[in-house]
């Protein structure tokens, strides 16, 4: 966070903390005697892409260290663990294994070589669709939350477009809700966010969840930022669906008086 100065924590400046951490880590392991060796820098990345890929198709957190790692990067290997924060090794069962040291981290660099490895959002998209339960629904791989939070902040840099206008799944457009401040930190997420909520979740099913995002986002984390943006959302539901998937949330004194505590507080915090 060098030189960035004073900033909010939330999804976007986490997101973006990860890419500049990347990007330092490959360019620190590329450089020697302080001269930084182009070609150590591609071959660096690439790596990281295949051992972030190894532990996607593998559904898992680790990879045996010789058997795998070392043979991935050779000589830079230990680098890697001299670094101290990108991995660290543990010893199960008799064997050197090693892993991401964060979540955060292992999920970030996942989805970038998820990324990287298809140039064109048709063919990703292609390949999430026939790995779709790796992200969401019984199957999914036990990394799943922080790759797909890195999605929502790689897919528009690489593709020019969020990654729900590019796959109409309404798990996509749900979980879109929990990374709005990732989304909603350009004009066009806004737009793009707004224009979902104004006319494509059609279905009970996904209105109801994601009011319950909502209602998360409002009374769990006392996030108001963004509210007004789910006024078309609201206007396009039935008196039914208002009372069934929202009005009956704050049916109680308890949730009311809370509710009242946090604008009060977001008044006198704007004055």
């Amino acid at each position: 966070n060098k030189g960035r100065g004073s900033f909010e924590v939330n999804d976007h400046t986490l997101a973006t903390c990860m890419k500049d951490y990347s990007e330092q880590l490959i360019t620190s392991i590329a450089t020697e005697a302080g001269k930084h060796d182009r070609l150590k820098h591609y071959r660096t990345e690439q790596g990281l892409n295949t051992i972030s890929l190894m532990i996607w198709e593998r559904n898992d957190r680790s990879l045996d260290y010789f058997e795998d790692f070392a043979k991935v990067f050779g000589n830079q290997a230990e680098a890697f663990l001299n670094e101290g924060m990108c991995f660290m090794i543990d010893n199960v069962g008799g064997r050197q294994k090693i892993q991401f040291a964060y979540d955060l981290v292992a999920g970030y660099h996942i989805a970038k070589a998820l990324v990287d490895s298809y140039p064109k959002a048709d063919d990703l998209c292609a390949y999430l669709d026939e790995h779709y339960t790796r992200l969401f629904g019984g199957g999914r791989h036990t990394l799943a939350e922080d790759i797909v939070k890195s999605l929502f902040y790689l897919v528009p840099l690489r593709y020019g477009k969020e990654w729900f206008e590019l796959m109409g799944r309404s798990d996509i457009a749900v979980a879109a809700m929990d990374h709005l401040d990732i989304i909603a930190f350009e004009e066009s997420g806004r737009q793009a966010f707004a224009n979902l909520l104004s006319g494509e979740l059609d279905k009970d099913s996904a209105k109801e969840r994601m009011c319950e995002r909502l209602y998360d986002r409002i009374i769990h984390q006392s996030n108001l930022l963004y509210l007004r943006m789910f006024l078309p959302f609201f206007s396009g539901m039935n008196v039914r669906e208002l009372d069934l998937f929202w009005n009956s949330k704050y049916s109680g004194y308890g949730v009311l008086s809370h509710v009242a505590s946090i604008f009060h507080d977001k008044y006198w915090a704007e004055r």
